[in-house]
This record gives C-alpha cells, structure tokens and sequence, in this order.
C-alpha cells in the first residue's frame, strides 16, 4: 500500500491502487481496513505519541543495552537446577509505551519463566478480586527489610508486603479459592494473556518440577505461617504452594512482558488492545509496593540508580533546582518555546533569582521570541541592571544579538 500522503492526497477518489498498480481498494475498504487502528494512525500521522522524538529514546536506550551488554559479573539463578541450566549470555531489552510504542533489542525471543515477576500481577489480581481493605487483613504493605525468603513475620504476624516468597504464597491462597486447581490455574493464565495483549505466554511443567522438587525454603514458610493462622479458613497448604510454583513457571518473552509492563503504567488498559485488564486503583497500590519494595531489600537503591540517571523518570525529578535531565514524552519545539517564554517573562520584571534558577537548570540564555528578542533585549529595554550584569557576566551572553 502507497504511504499515508499518497492516501490522503487520492483519498477524495473512488479508488486508489498500490505502488505495484495491482490492487485497487475503495474508499469504504480503507475506512474498513484501518478503523480498528484509527487512534494508533491519527496519533502517527499527528506525531502525537508519548514519546515524540522516539528514534532519539531507542538510541538512547540500545546505548544502554550495549554498555550494559559487556558487564559479565553476577550469575543466573541455582537455586533451581532449571533455571542454573540458562545461558547466562541471554540478554534483551524491550520497551513498549502506554500508546504503543515498541522497541527491542537482544534476545527478545527467548522464553523465560516470570518467577518473581509474578507477584506484583497476581497481587493486582487479587485486589480486583476482592478490595484492598480485605487483601490487607491477611498481608501488610510496608517494606521488610530482609532476605526475600526470610522466615519472618511483621508485629501483626502477617507477611510484610505481597513481593516477597512469604506474602506471594499468601497472595496465591486468595485467587480464586472455590475453583480447582485446574480452573484456577488458567483463570490466571488468560488474565496474563490479556495484559501482554494476547502476545507469549505459556507455561514452562520442566521449571514448575524443578521448582517445586527444590522448595524446602517455601514449604518452610508455607507452613510457618500455617501455624500462625496466616491463611484464610480452609485453605489447602499443598495446593497453595502448587499454585505458587505454577505462578513463577509461567513463561514470557521480553516482548510479551513489556507490554504486561505497559499495561500497569497505562492504569490497567492494555495499550495494544485498549481493553481495561485491571482497576485502576488496583493499578495505584501495586505500583506503590512495586516502587518500595519490588526489588526487596535492594528497593530503595533501583529507585536512586539505572534508567533515572539519564532520564526524568525519578518520583521527583520534578522539584524546582533539580538537574535537568533527559524527558521523552517532551516535544521538542514546544518545550523550547515554553523555555523562551519563561525566561523572557523573568528578564522583562527583573527576577534575578529566575534567572539564576534557568541558568542552574542549564537553559540556553540565548533563547528569543519570534521577534530575535532575548532576555538581554528586554532586561536591557526595561533598565534592569542586576538581571543585565547576570546575563553578560555570569550567563556569558551574546550581546551583539539583534532583535527583528
């Protein structure tokens, strides 16, 4: 098919035929053709994704990709005989934005079990299921501290939160209690399908025996707090913990799991399908917990470090002084034009505490309106002499500048 300009321009024509000259299509086939998709093309052809400048965002991030690719330290899991089996040279990174977007490099096709990466999904399940009032009488939301695996409860003899072994296996008590387990097992399955937008997942029986035959540690919690009286009434401990060892054996990709990504920072909607998977404020206490205590008791160091040294993508990267940093979904021109209006706003009433904050933040001092005119230009027209003697003195300005 001919390009969107070549549509738009014959779209007043009854017809219009490919490049090839082989295939005619009329005006109702095409509507036919790309009505499902109609957002998606509208926001290209407007460049109105979230992330205008997108092949400057996949530079940046394949520049990651590669520096990160020759770090050789660490090891894959052993404590399941499985997983030691990976080939520890696996590597991919894939990225897919709340309107779409996609980018992946590496061995993106590569399966791989979800294992912990599971929680936070189930968690957000499971809050669908029931409230989180009731979620939070069996399991607290405040970070541990500790090993993952530790057996220990917090003062109120509850899991601490629902990423680590002890509040996932208890998570995995609440899906569903009245199903068998065969029924159980693929309402989860289907859930995950439609947050990665019908896109890989599977299930991995050799990682689930493995798993399952090397879980002393998880038996031990299991029943730890059994004779705590964690569980709800009537609860299976075996089952339970089958169902956990299913849930860490569900296999993605780097793609399909991108886009389950996408769908917890899209509030629950899909951005491929547009379906809503999960309540929003489900959506809101998952990534909360995610953001202190995702990474165990490494969580407080993920949120200093990784893709927020280079991008704005910290909690509070907006606070007034802070350094500026890479912004994706800013456009260009249009944050240029803002630069230029607040930094003229503050030259023309004289604010030398603006201007020394836009400096900070490492603005361009020259930036000027339609007319040429710079802040020099108007700090100069208006007399003020403190902001002049910044600009030319501490900013370096170009005073030989000229306005229309």
């Amino acid at each position: 098919m001919r390009n969107f300009q070549d549509v738009e321009n014959s779209y007043n024509y009854d017809t219009f035929q490919d490049s090839l000259g082989s295939t005619f299509i009329d005006r109702n086939l095409f509507k036919e053709c790309i009505q499902d998709n109609i957002i998606l093309i509208t926001k290209a052809l407007k460049n109105s994704f979230i992330i205008p400048d997108f092949p400057s965002f996949r530079h940046n991030i394949d520049q990651i990709y590669w520096d990160l690719r020759a770090n050789r330290t660490g090891q894959v899991a052993t404590y399941i005989p499985q997983l030691a089996r990976m080939n520890p040279e696996y590597w991919a990174v894939s990225i897919c934005t709340v309107d779409g977007q996609r980018h992946s490099i590496g061995d993106v096709d590569v399966p791989f079990t979800l294992q912990s990466c599971s929680k936070p999904l189930t968690y957000a399940l499971v809050q669908d299921e029931y409230n989180p009032e009731y979620v939070h009488k069996y399991i607290g939301r405040e970070p541990s501290g500790r090993s993952f695996n530790e057996i220990k409860l917090d003062y109120q003899m509850k899991p601490h939160n629902p990423m680590i072994n002890a509040g996932a296996i208890l998570i995995a008590s609440l899906v569903k209690p009245q199903m068998n387990s065969a029924d159980r097992f693929d309402y989860v399955l289907k859930y995950l399908k439609r947050m990665a937008g019908g896109e890989y997942v599977s299930f991995s029986n050799p990682v689930f025996l493995s798993e399952k035959e090397t879980a002393d540690r998880n038996f031990a919690l299991g029943y730890y707090m059994r004779e705590n009286k964690c569980f709800p009434a009537n609860v299976n401990l075996m089952d339970v913990m089958d169902f956990y060892f299913q849930l860490c054996s569900v296999e993605v990709t780097s793609d399909s799991t991108a886009v389950m990504a996408a769908t917890l920072a899209n509030g629950g909607y899909c951005p491929l399908t547009d379906e809503k998977v999960i309540d929003p404020a489900s959506v809101r206490n998952t990534l909360s917990l995610m953001h202190s205590c995702g990474m165990y008791d490494w969580s407080g160091e993920f949120a200093f470090k990784e893709l927020v040294n280079r991008f704005n993508f910290h909690h509070y990267d907006n606070l007034v002084h802070t350094p500026k940093k890479v912004d994706p979904t800013q456009q260009k021109m249009a944050n240029r034009a803002l630069d230029a209006v607040s930094l003229l706003f503050g030259a023309y009433n004289g604010d030398v505490t603006a201007m020394r904050r836009y400096h900070l933040l490492g603005m361009d001092m020259n930036l000027s309106d339609y007319d040429g005119r710079t802040a020099l230009h108007l700090a100069s027209s208006e007399g003020h002499e403190k902001v002049v003697s910044f600009l030319t003195e501490k900013c370096k300005v170009d005073p030989f500048l000229k306005d229309r």
